[in-house]
């Protein structure tokens, strides 16, 4: 549900890979995906951080839409908004 979700834009699907950098956030299963994650460089990707904050607890992990899954290892938190970067354990490789 949640891929099909995120491969609509304005009702239309997207042509190509031009979505494979954006993945499902949360923690564990499939059924504590609770946030959307950007890959934003080689091995780090971009989510807001009430979703560390207030989420289920890790580990956590990233849900690409290729269906690879990558485990995140640490986050980086800016000093002020609700920014986090991820660092994944290893690079995803389909993305």
């Amino acid at each position: 549900m949640i891929l099909a979700l995120l491969l609509i834009i304005n009702g239309i699907a997207p042509a190509g890979d031009s979505l494979n950098a954006i993945g499902a956030f949360g923690a564990g299963s499939v059924e504590t995906w609770h946030c959307s994650a950007t890959l934003v460089a080689q091995g780090t990707v971009l989510t807001a951080r009430h979703c560390i904050d207030y989420g289920p607890g890790g580990p956590y992990s990233v849900r690409f839409v290729t269906g690879e899954v990558s485990s995140v290892g640490s986050f980086y938190f800016p000093e002020s908004g609700d920014a986090a970067l991820g660092y994944l354990e290893k690079a995803a490789e389909t993305v």
